[in-house]
């Protein structure tokens, strides 16, 4: 029995997001502490495109959250390459990052529900944060908050200073946020690279679990976070390296599966877009089943209940003007 379309129908396309996009993107660019502040940007810039990427995140970093680092202020929009006509660069997106590292979970509360905070924290495109002990870091995994978790293997001697849960994860990568393996630091110092390799081999582990792991690795800080100085993060672009070479680094040296890695950036985007009540490029639907289902698995005695599978597969409604399906920002990322 063959159906007319009506003059009015709507037609529902499913496209699948491509995982394997030229598109690259380091969401955590340090900023430089120490004039001329606008310059260094500009070198980082240049040598981000230089190996391939398209987008980068100037991120801030704050012990804690006593005070207001209002984003315009602490980022001005002088300093993005990407607004400066006599910039040469290609990248087709600036980011502003907020990054705070946390040491309790009185902080993280403050961070997020204090009524003071909310307003200027929303200000930046990204929002993440460094955990230091294994309370902080379960705190963060289920704040919806949160766009990014970062393992701060090089905040002391040993290591990372707490276990990875399976169950924290579950609850990260369900709510569509990521974890963050910074790089930077492991290639420049010697002395971090068996803390790098064992946070990665213990992440390892508790992926095993997750039926589908968002691991991004970005830049960072090429030296130590463990006090709150004065030190420049960025002391050299050599640690900045192309997409694919860290990529086969990584799964090469601590066996990380490279599937975990695709379409961790597009995920962080997407959260941050809905954490600051923005619509979102992509809608996340359900892997073999309708997507306006949503399939929930209880994975913790708390009862916090979370997604059993999510996929790149998107539903996009649109009507026969419509010739083209564009990302928001005109872009798709990794």
């Amino acid at each position: 029995m063959n159906r007319k379309k009506g003059p009015n129908r709507k037609r529902k396309h499913y496209f699948v997001t491509s995982a394997t996009s030229s598109a690259r993107h380091d969401l955590f660019v340090p900023l430089p502490s120490k004039p001329p502040i606008a310059l260094q940007i500009r070198s980082i810039s240049d040598r981000l495109q230089s190996v391939g990427y398209h987008s980068m995140a100037l991120t801030h970093t704050v012990f804690g959250a006593s005070q207001k680092h209002e984003a315009g202020q602490v980022i001005p929009d002088s300093w993005f390459p990407c607004n400066d006509s006599n910039s040469r660069t290609t990248l087709t997106k600036c980011q502003r990052r907020l990054h705070v590292v946390v040491e309790s979970v009185s902080e993280v509360a403050f961070l997020f529900s204090s009524s003071t905070n909310s307003s200027w924290i929303q200000e930046y495109d990204l929002l993440s944060v460094a955990p230091r002990n294994a309370a902080t870091f379960r705190q963060a995994c289920l704040s919806s908050h949160t766009d990014i978790v970062t393992l701060d293997y090089a905040s002391v001697r040993g290591g990372l200073p707490y276990s990875i849960g399976s169950n924290d994860l579950r609850a990260l990568f369900a709510r569509g946020a990521v974890l963050e393996i910074p790089y930077a630091a492991a290639i420049l110092q010697q002395s971090l690279r068996p803390h790098f390799v064992q946070a990665c081999r213990e992440l390892e582990l508790a992926c095993l679990g997750v039926s589908r792991p968002y691991l991004l690795f970005s830049s960072g800080p090429t030296a130590s976070t463990t006090t709150n100085s004065d030190s420049d993060p960025i002391d050299g672009e050599l640690a900045l390296h192309s997409y694919t070479d860290v990529l086969h680094m990584i799964t090469t040296v601590t066996g990380l599966k490279d599937a975990w890695f695709q379409g961790a950036a597009d995920a962080a985007i997407r959260h941050a877009h809905r954490r600051r009540g923005g619509r979102t490029p992509f809608d996340i639907a359900q892997r073999g089943s309708d997507p306006s289902r949503a399939v929930a698995k209880k994975v913790s005695k708390q009862g916090v209940k979370l997604n059993a599978e999510t996929a790149t597969i998107n539903t996009i409604e649109e009507s026969k003007e419509t010739e083209e399906i564009e990302g928001e920002d005109g872009f798709i990322s990794f």
